[in-house]
This record gives C-alpha cells, structure tokens and sequence, in this order.
C-alpha cells in the first residue's frame, strides 16, 4: 500500500465505517442464533444439559432459560432473544455448541459482544486473507473487504441473528494459509486439523474433505495428502473426544445426526427465506433431490478434474494453492447448491468462490470474468432487491441459486485448464468459445 495515497486512504476510511456499521446493527439485534448457542453452552458447563436433541431437553431449557432472563441482571437482549426461543432449535453440532460453550463466562451481554468481535475480525480477516494468498493487491484487498462486510448481504444477516459463518470463513482462510508456501510439515498438520475442526463445527464443509484428497492425489502431492490427512485425522479424533465429554456422553453425536434428519419443514420454506436449489425443486415439482445434487456435483467435479492431467507437481507451490483454494471454493458451492436448507448467511461460504473467480492475476478475460462480476453480485442479494430485478423470496432464492451455479462453471473451467495449455470445454458455456486464460 502506498502511504498517502488517496484511494487507499479512502477505501481505508470505507472500511472502518464498514465495521462500525455492523458493529451498530450487532449491538442492534437479538442474536437470536447465538443466543441457542449460548443457552446449550451455559447447559453444558452446569452438566444440565442432558439430550439437547430431544424434544423435552428443548422445552425444558428454554423454558429454564427464558425464567432466568427475567432476573434482575437479564439484558434486554437476552430477554427478546429468550421469549423468541422459548423452545429451543437446537440442530448444530456438538463441537459447535462445545466451541461456544467454552467462550462463555455466564454473563449473556458479554459473551454475545465477545461473539460477535471474534465474527467481526474473523470475518473481514479472512476476506483480507483470501484476498492477498489469491496475489491481489493492497488496493483490491481493501476493496474486497469493503464489498465482502458491508455490501454483502450475507455477512450482514449472519451478524444480524449471531451465527457462525463469519468464523467458518475464518477457519477456511487459515486453512489455505497454513498450507501455502514451503513452510514445513508442522503447518500443514495443523491445517489438516484446522480443516477437521470446521467439518466438526458445521458440516457443510464436508465436500472440501473429498476433493482436495483427490486433488493432492491426481497432482501427485503426496506430501500434502499424508500431512493434511495426518491432521485431519488426528484433529477429528481429539474434537470428538472433547465434544463427547463436554457432552458427558459419546452419543451426542448419534444424537445431533437423528435430530438433524427430522428438522421440520414448516419452519425451512422458502418464503421463510430458505434459498436451496433443493427446497425449491420440491415446492415445485415434489422431488427430493438433496442427496443426488451433491453426489453429482461433486462426481462431476471430480471427473473435471481427473480430466485436467496431472502436470501439477509438489514443487509447484504456487499451483499448489489455487489447486487447493478452488477445491476449497467448490466444495463450498457444491454444499450451498445441494443442501436442502441454506439461509441468506450461508451465502458466505461462497466468498471463496467469489474472490478466486474475480482475483485481478487471473487473465480471466471477456464473457467469463463478466459472468463471475455478475454471479458475485446476484450473491450480494440488495443489489437485485434496489434495482427491482426480483420479487419475493422465491425469485431470489432462484437468483441465488444461479449465482453459484455460474460460480461453479467458472471455477469448473478453472480446475480443468489449471495444468493443460489448452481452453477447457468448459469455457464454452461461459465465453461461447474456449477459454485462454492464465491459470
């Protein structure tokens, strides 16, 4: 960054007023995720919290916390927030809830201030992150940050109701840090963990696990498999353990898996503001396709890149990370257009995605590079709200969906040529022709 420079000074000074905006409306909200979060860890600490995944243990806590918010030392906060879940939604993972827990010190209006700054700094952290691994400048990371935070729908609603994805963001981009540049087997274990813990945390990282193993293998990294598969391994088996005994009770996992099959579809429609491609192919024509879109999105994905060759080696460090960033952001996509229940915030899990197709170094060119602008915007959700593109939470639900879907073209056509000196056959259903990029 140059010093003095007015358009960083300026995109400076619209970063900071970025933050204090969502800073205001976190201060201004419920937090009503969080709040559930809060209210199993606080159960958890007092060993009270029995089967949260029941629906007794979801009356029962409710109930108890919501008589304890009337106290005297209650936030109005807590109280609003208690009232709204008088009984519990409780469909996250045990480590999520064992996380959290663990960050409580009992006082709600603390804890949820703490909450939301760690968000807050994971959030715009890991945008920056991205940002400067994926070669932009110092210029275009700010500016990223800025449409990322504040012009990003998504990341707004996550800081409205206190949910997670600004830290699953942050846990990604530690990911690619930890494994970029030959910086030695210990950091590539500790990613390899870092990894686990954000599958454990929320699940719909679960894509990214497959595809970069099979990445690492058809590139021939074995290095990168047996480290990272080292610490993915050992991460999940010590953040099982922890969970369970937080839990006091190996079957909380059983638990959360049978809870989360029966969450009930009155409160996942689309009206409500549910955005999956999945949801709304049953609305309409009565079919469950959850399961089979993500099986085959990510066999199509990784015929793609079988296909691609295998003139990757491990010495190639810098291929090495945009092979393991586009696996990342691919995984995250093909999650947000399979998963039958996908809220405005979970839109964050598509920044990766947004900020590799739209990186300045890529030599995208023509048709390709207005597909990805276009696709990032339709994600951005207030856009097409101001400009009176859509109606209804049906028309956007359908907008976002074809927003990652051509995400995931454009970056299908990325994982194709990444190693070939040749335009990939997906170019042509974003340029019309062969694509030519630089990889």
């Amino acid at each position: 960054m140059v010093r003095g420079d007015p358009a960083a000074m300026l995109l400076v000074l619209l970063l900071a007023f970025s933050l204090l905006k969502a800073w205001a409306l976190a201060q201004s909200s419920e937090g009503l995720d969080y709040y559930q979060f809060w209210v199993v860890g606080r159960a958890l600490a007092r060993g009270e919290a029995g089967d949260v995944y029941s629906d007794e243990s979801r009356v029962r806590l409710g109930r108890q916390f919501l008589l304890a918010a009337q106290g005297p030392h209650a936030s109005p906060r807590q109280r609003m927030a208690a009232q709204e879940r008088a009984v519990l939604q409780t469909y996250s993972t045990p480590l999520l809830y064992s996380a959290l827990g663990a960050l409580t010190s009992g006082s709600y209006e603390s804890d949820y201030r703490v909450f939301q700054l760690l968000s807050l700094a994971a959030g715009v952290g890991a945008v920056a992150l991205l940002a400067r691994l994926l070669g932009y400048s110092w210029l275009a990371t700010l500016a990223a940050a800025v449409v990322f935070s504040d012009w990003y729908e998504p990341f707004l609603s996550d800081v409205r109701v206190g949910n997670v994805n600004r830290l699953e963001l942050g846990l990604l981009a530690l990911f690619l840090w930890l494994r970029g540049g030959r910086q030695g087997r210990g950091r590539r274990v500790l990613g390899g963990a870092v990894l686990a813990f954000g599958v454990l945390f929320k699940p719909n990282l679960a894509f990214v696990v497959p595809l970069l193993a099979a990445c690492w293998l058809l590139r021939r990294r074995r290095e990168d498999f047996a480290t990272a598969g080292a610490g993915l391994v050992l991460g999940m088996l010590l953040e099982l353990a922890w969970s369970s005994a937080s839990f006091r009770s190996g079957a909380c996992w059983a638990g959360w898996m049978a809870g989360a099959a029966r969450i009930p579809e009155d409160i996942t429609p689309v009206s409500a503001g549910n955005f999956a491609l999945a949801r709304l192919v049953a609305d309409a024509w009565g079919f469950h396709v959850s399961a089979g879109l993500g099986g085959g999105l990510a066999a199509a994905t990784l015929v793609v890149l079988a296909l691609g060759g295998r003139g990757q080696s491990e010495a190639d460090e810098a291929s090495g990370l945009l092979d393991d960033a586009r696996m990342v952001a691919l995984g995250g996509l093909i999650w947000l257009l399979s998963a039958p229940l996908v809220w405005a915030h979970y839109l964050l899990l598509a920044v990766p995605a947004a900020v590799l197709a739209l990186r300045p170094t890529s030599g995208r060119r023509g048709a390709s590079r207005l597909v990805a602008a276009a696709a990032t915007v339709t994600l951005m959700l207030n856009p097409l709200r101001a400009m009176g593109v859509v109606h209804g939470a049906g028309q956007m639900a359908t907008a976002s969906v074809l927003g990652l879907a051509a995400l995931w073209l454009v970056l299908l056509n990325d994982v194709y040529r990444a190693s070939t000196s040749r335009g990939g056959p997906m170019g042509a259903l974003v340029d019309g022709a062969f694509v030519r990029d630089v990889a």
